[in-house]
């Protein structure tokens, strides 16, 4: 991609950073500003056990 000069919005790298053995978790990005933003096979699935997690940087 660098050497082609292609345009990047983000990288992905799963659990490649992660140095845990006991837990596996990578999290999908599937909405954006209320758009369906999701790769293929996967869906934004609501959750009553999911809350919004105040973030500094946003408010």
């Amino acid at each position: 991609w660098v050497k082609l000069k292609v345009p990047v919005d983000m990288y992905g790298v799963g659990t490649a950073f992660v140095n845990n053995t006991t837990v596996g978790f990578t999290g999908d990005l599937v909405m954006l500003d209320g758009q369906e933003e999701a790769k293929e096979g996967r869906k934004n699935i609501p959750s009553s056990r999911l809350e919004k997690v105040a973030y500094p940087i946003y408010w």
